[in-house]
């Protein structure tokens, strides 16, 4: 396994497509239909990524992503949308993420994604 790619959508067809294109690519994908169950389920251990929604119900990505800093959970977070401006998402991924997709992205600017937040030096697991 090159890594393990959490992934959390509460869209059942987006979630089980993205989970095969990953794991297609030698990631292990757990997967969340919500932010709660992700933050209930969630193991940070290395190497490792958290894909997250943007748009929710119940805990938003950027609620998601803040509760994992709360915790301190060092976990490189890539936020995703199909709603939000793209303009308004760069903004949102610098304050609270890694990286920010625009819904519909190409698969490879998902596996680039992917593998920079992995891979991301200054995300070292907190001891």
């Amino acid at each position: 396994m090159l890594g393990t790619v959490h992934l959390v959508d509460d869209d059942e067809q987006v979630r089980r497509s993205t989970e095969l294109l990953l794991r297609t690519y030698i990631y292990e994908v757990p997967s969340y239909a919500s932010g709660n169950v992700f933050l209930a389920d969630f193991k940070p251990r290395p190497p490792r990524c958290a894909l997250i929604n943007y748009g929710m119900p119940g805990y938003s990505g950027i609620e998601v992503t803040e509760a994992i800093r709360a915790k301190g959970w060092r976990v490189p977070v890539i936020l995703r949308s199909g709603t939000v401006d793209p303009k308004e998402g760069v903004a949102l991924a610098q304050a609270h993420a890694v990286k920010f997709l625009q819904k519909a992205y190409p698969p490879d600017d998902l596996l680039v994604a992917v593998e920079s937040a992995i891979y991301k030096r200054d995300w070292e697991p907190l001891l």
